[in-house]
């Protein structure tokens, strides 16, 4: 049975992916002298801001991250909300007794405001932030194996994207992909995790009951 879920942020819980592309081209528009488009924006989507900014504007990174934090905070109320229903989920993890980690590529500045804007952060265990040089989700879940001792049939992760089934099956996690969002890419999350893809909040809370330990 799941003793810990790992659950991703941006297009799991929360449909922030707009508020983030957003956000940096509001930040990057005054030190490129251009609106990049989304497509350049989402490239280096998995590395956390800093890595963002390094890649499109690598002179003046520092900058772009003070602004994306500026905008994304200004903004948030217009561009975001959570799920629906994701929240009884988050609940529906703690009633059973489970630990709750927070598997994110943002970094801990901008989780920060959504979680607290959300009033969110009271349902998590811990926290695994993105990294500036890379995807570290697989290193994430693995750290989350260790924090909490425990095998990987114990764990389950859910998040939105191809790449969030290639960090689980790294460490022989179960993957719940996330395919509810408006940002969702459902084919290829079919393609990358068939069996395991959930087009509702519901489905996914329902599998959560039949997997999760009861507690004790």
């Amino acid at each position: 049975m799941v003793r810990v879920v790992g659950i991703d942020f941006d297009g799991t819980i929360a449909d922030t992916l707009p508020l983030c592309i957003e956000a940096f081209r509001l930040a990057l528009a005054p030190v490129c002298g251009r609106m990049l488009s989304d497509e350049e924006i989402t490239e280096g989507f998995g590395m956390d801001e800093e890595g963002i900014a390094r890649r499109l504007a690598p002179n003046r990174w520092r900058e772009v991250v003070d602004g994306y934090l500026r905008h994304y905070e200004i903004l948030h109320p217009q561009y975001s909300g959570v799920i629906d229903g994701m929240e009884d989920v988050l609940k529906t993890v703690k009633n059973f007794g489970a630990k709750l980690v927070l598997i994110t590529g943002k970094a801990k500045a901008s989780a920060d405001i959504s979680l607290k804007k959300f009033g969110i952060i009271k349902y998590f265990d811990a926290f695994e932030f993105g990294s500036p040089v890379k995807n570290r989700k697989a290193e994430a879940i693995a750290a989350a194996l260790a924090r909490y001792k425990i095998s990987p049939a114990e764990m389950v992760y859910i998040g939105d994207v191809p790449s969030d089934v290639e960090a689980a099956r790294a460490n022989r996690v179960r993957c719940l992909s996330a395919a509810y969002a408006k940002t969702a890419q459902a084919e290829l999350l079919e393609l990358s995790n068939p069996g395991n893809v959930f087009y509702g909040v519901g489905g996914l809370k329902a599998e959560l009951v039949k997997i999760l330990k009861p507690r004790a």
